[in-house]
């Protein structure tokens, strides 16, 4: 699955879970620039993306994210 996919995809997932349909991420998206994004829906858009790519993240893989464009080359190698 190309990059710009999964963007796509997590940026509906966001959308959904943050009920913001205008939503637009970038790979430089982070927790303190999304209105909405905080401890608990990260909890919460985890257990979504998880549902909706069929994998399951670690820990690490979670913490190693610093912003979008970290979780979008973490879901392509999983995927590979």
């Amino acid at each position: 699955m190309e990059s710009i996919e999964i963007l796509n995809r997590i940026n509906n997932i966001f959308a959904l879970v943050l009920e913001n349909q205008r939503l637009t991420l970038t790979r430089e998206s982070v927790i303190t620039n999304v209105e909405g994004w905080d401890s608990f829906t990260n909890i919460k858009l985890i257990l979504t993306m998880e549902k909706q790519f069929q994998m399951n993240f670690n820990t690490f893989e979670i913490q190693a994210c610093r912003n979008i464009g970290d979780l979008c080359d973490t879901i392509q190698r999983k995927l590979t």
